[in-house]
């Protein structure tokens, strides 16, 4: 586990690139010890163009998402264990910017309780793989209309990813109707409840519905 000194080290320094790789971290724990140390020595990058963190699936704990969520870095990238990576878009110029990169290959990452005006840009978008990060506990039911209408407009969407650390039955009425060839679902360290599992099995059952039927 990487510790108080190595983020006190990086306070201010003139980097543009940093790479974090703790695939085997709890960063529940992590947080828990380090946090403020390491969400300080992160903003205090003042020169910080591309951070690339390596984790696991599970890792992805609600302090971490929200710390990287909130940076204002160009680039933020989420690898997990060399099989999956994804760009975190928290704004429109960064969208703007992801989708016109000829190297953007990967997963656009987006909080689940995105801004409306972020949600109206992803509409119709050419975008083959997203993923829904964050907690769904508070999703109102006018935002769950809204991401509905925005994940429906991606005709080319093939791929979905949903890590909420906190669902809720909104979210899975926002993913009702999407086809899409594969979906992925995680609750972090939690356990979906039956209420949950519910929503689940009819978002599973429409998602496998063929894009032809």
């Amino acid at each position: 586990m990487i510790g108080h000194g190595f983020w006190e080290a990086l306070d201010g320094l003139n980097i543009k690139l940093l790479r974090i790789n703790e695939a085997n971290e709890d960063w529940a724990e992590f947080f828990s010890n380090f946090g403020v140390s390491f969400y300080k020595s992160l903003q205090s990058l003042s020169q910080l163009e591309t951070l690339d963190i390596l984790v696991c699936l599970k890792a992805i704990s609600p302090d971490l998402w929200e710390a990287l969520h909130n940076l204002n870095v160009k680039s933020v990238t989420l690898c997990q264990n060399r099989r999956w990576t994804g760009v975190i878009v928290n704004n429109i110029s960064k969208l703007s910017h992801v989708l016109i990169s000829p190297k953007q290959t990967g997963t656009i990452i987006i909080d689940v309780n995105t801004q409306f005006d972020l949600l109206e840009a992803l509409c119709g978008r050419n975008i083959n793989s997203l993923s829904l990060c964050g907690s769904g506990k508070h999703l109102e039911v006018n935002h769950v209309s809204a991401l509905c209408t925005s994940l429906s407009s991606l005709k080319q969407l093939d791929k979905l990813d949903v890590i909420v650390n906190n669902d809720t039955p909104g979210l899975w009425q926002a993913l009702n109707g999407l086809n899409i060839k594969s979906l992925s679902l995680s609750c972090g360290k939690n356990r979906f409840d039956s209420e949950s599992c519910i929503g689940v099995s009819t978002v599973i059952g429409i998602a496998h519905t063929p894009r032809n039927a």
